[in-house]
């Protein structure tokens, strides 16, 4: 996906491994940006560590937005 990203100039922003819990997880999160996996029929909820990739993402986002646009 990050090369038809790049053909159409769009800036990625992935989490990288700014946070530890983007190697714990073990069904989400990594350093690409988060996931989540349940198996069929199964409910999961997010993991800490998955729910903290996620939040940590968005912050990211912002602030690289917010830095874009001034």
């Amino acid at each position: 996906m990050s090369t038809f990203a790049y053909h159409h100039g769009m800036i990625i922003v992935p989490v990288g491994y700014m946070i530890p819990e983007s190697g714990e997880t073990r069904t989400g999160g990594g350093p690409y940006g988060p996931s989540h996996y349940s198996a069929r029929g199964r409910t999961r909820e997010p993991d800490d560590a998955e729910l903290k990739v996620a939040r940590y993402l968005g912050k990211r986002i912002a602030e690289v937005a917010a830095k874009l646009k001034a």
